[in-house]
This record gives C-alpha cells, structure tokens and sequence, in this order.
C-alpha cells in the first residue's frame, strides 16, 4: 500500500480581498492600512506580493507585469523587501498629504517635497505611444521592483492638480480613518462605506438613544 504519510497537499497563495471604496487608486491604496492612530492598527499588505495583489485587483499591473515582476521579487527577496517598505512608506506619504486636504489644511512641506521627488522618480519612465485610437503615456523599457509605485505617485499628483481634490473626504467614523471621493450627487456623503461604518454609526445612534430613554 503505498504511504501518503509525507504527501501533504499543497497550500494554496492567499490572495487578499481589497476594498477599492476610496474612488481613486492612491486613496484606495491608502487605505490598505486602517486604525493608524489606535493600538491595534490593521494591515492588509504584509509582504511584496500583498502589493502585486492589490495592484493587478486595481488594474494597475497587467498578467505579464505581474509575473515578470514577481520573477524578480524571488530571484531577489531582499531588493524586493526593500521595494515593498518603500511601497508602505509612500503609502504613509500620500495618507498624510490627503488627510490634510480632506480636512482643509496645507501638507507638511516636507511630505510635499518627498512626493514631489517620486513623482520625478516616474516621470522619467514614461514614454509616449500612439495608438490606432489615441496618444497614451506607458512606462518604458522592463519594470523593475520599484516600478509597481510609479503609477500610485502619478495618481496621487494627477488627483492634487485636478478639481476633484475638493471632493477628498476622511470617513465621518470615529473608528474609521479611511479616506475617499465624494463623488455623490450632493457631495453628502460622509462614510467610506455606508453598510459597513454607515450602518454601525446608527446602530451607536440607535443605542445611544435607547439608552437615554
């Protein structure tokens, strides 16, 4: 008979579910991170291919972008580490910079200047092509560990020159920090997700209310 005692199966990658309520790619990426000010802060980006993940769910990495790079990330894990943590301290960058926006007040200009130094960073990749159907600017040459970043710095100032930076809002929560377009009829909105921080706001109303009765 023959022994399986050693053939364990094989685990499946995980790969992560991400919310994309923040209505554009570099508040999306902003907030894969939650409750930064508290002491049980919450992550959902824990290694290199948590950013590859997200960025191919935000179709901002086609298949082959994915898979080249992922390549490079295993033949080089610790050049890869370092692109990860350069990935979470740009995340942290842009946070920063739209919580001031969301709550009318000007960014550090420090923040303004790192920003500004990434964006040259991918600037200096890109290159301009013509299709059957329009001009388009893509990155050139082979994409490298850090390339995955280009796109969210280039989104990031794309939203600051562009009219709709007014519509930035933080999420109205007291247990939420994430940020989003309002991009409601009225520009009311005050959640990042109505059925999830919308709903537990009025049951805490609902509650608060009970009680006092």
């Amino acid at each position: 008979m023959k022994n399986t005692k050693n053939h364990q199966p094989s685990r499946v990658p995980r790969i992560p579910a991400f919310d994309f309520s923040g209505g554009a790619p570099c508040l999306a990426f902003a907030n894969t991170a939650a409750d930064r000010l508290s002491h049980e802060r919450k992550d959902t980006l824990h290694r290199y291919e948590d950013l590859l993940s997200w960025l191919s769910q935000a179709g901002l990495m086609s298949a082959r972008e994915r898979r080249d790079v992922g390549e490079q990330a295993r033949a080089h894990a610790d050049k890869a580490e370092q692109a990860f943590q350069l990935a979470l301290n740009t995340r942290e960058l842009i946070y920063r910079v739209f919580s001031c926006v969301a709550s009318e007040k000007r960014p550090d200009p420090s923040d303004l200047s790192e920003l500004n130094s990434l964006w040259l960073s991918a600037l200096v990749q890109l290159r301009l092509e013509e299709s059957k159907t329009q001009f388009r600017l893509t990155f050139s040459g082979q994409w490298t560990l850090n390339h995955p970043l280009h796109n969210l710095v280039l989104s990031a100032v794309e939203l600051l020159m562009s009219s709709a930076v007014h519509l930035v809002r933080r999420c109205a929560s007291q247990t939420c920090d994430w940020l989003f377009l309002d991009e409601s009829k009225n520009q009311s909105r005050r959640w990042c997700d109505m059925q999830i921080c919308g709903s537990r706001a009025k049951a805490r109303r609902y509650y608060t209310k009970t009680r006092a009765e």
